[in-house]
């Protein structure tokens, strides 16, 4: 019941954009230590209800929207983590760019994200982040066993492809979407390519012994929240 409360909440602000818009709190930042090596910068919203620890996609923040978005989340009572990954480890943007992260690291900074009492931790995730976040969070259960203040994770048109599919063939997954165990929520806009294997990646995922939830996003493609342009069509779904 936590997990679906929580995915309404965040449904209600991701759908009906206009909302987030039009909130403009800066962030409190802050360097989470890793390791004697590694600090990920964090933009910190909020400090009240369930922490929110996002891992934005591999085409990196826009700080505009995901700020707003972030923000208006944090006026819905959740603290918001945004981890900004690529300013931490200097890496450009781009398809490739989350695949020297060490797991290690990201699970290391659930571990850390973990809040105190009865709070629980949900992890935000779209694109190839969803990759780095599901792989994460299998390292981070076998080293710590997990915690019962972990409440699941939200994928926005997360991207399992192991290589682009020929129109007409089957998806080839990689195979993390086969070793998890969470509850999951997958938010899927049907102007994406990935629409059409839906089905697949929830059957794949629940025979994997996930807990499944889908929400399709009508007249938008990926990255329509968080992208610096989007189609007219885009705006007006933003908007209702």
């Amino acid at each position: 019941m936590i997990f679906q409360r929580f995915i309404l909440v965040f449904l209600l602000t991701v759908i009906h954009s206009d909302t987030a818009y039009a909130v403009n709190d800066e962030p409190r930042q802050t360097d989470l230590r890793l390791n004697d090596e590694t600090a990920i910068s964090i933009a910190k919203f909020g400090s009240q209800g369930d922490r929110v620890l996002w891992i934005h996609s591999e085409y990196g923040i826009n700080k505009t929207k995901h700020y707003q978005l972030s923000s208006a989340l944090a006026d819905l009572q959740h603290e918001v983590w945004l981890a900004e990954l690529h300013e931490s480890y200097f890496i450009p943007a781009g398809r490739s760019s989350y695949s020297d992260i060490p797991v290690t690291d990201i699970a290391a900074l659930i571990e850390k994200s973990i809040p105190s009492g009865k709070r629980k931790l949900f992890i935000v995730s779209s694109g190839r982040g969803a990759v780095l976040s599901l792989l994460a969070i299998n390292r981070w259960l076998a080293d710590t066993g997990g915690s019962e203040n972990f409440g699941g994770i939200i994928m926005i048109h997360p991207n399992f492809q192991a290589d682009t599919p020929t129109p007409g063939t089957a998806m080839q997954y990689l195979p993390i979407v086969d070793s998890v165990q969470l509850p999951v929520f997958i938010i899927q806009p049907r102007k994406s390519n990935k629409y059409w294997y839906l089905d697949e990646l929830v059957t794949r995922l629940t025979d994997g012994g996930s807990q499944v939830y889908t929400r399709v996003i009508e007249q938008a493609s990926d990255g329509y929240h968080a992208r610096p342009e989007t189609s007219e069509a885009e705006d007006n779904v933003a908007k209702k």
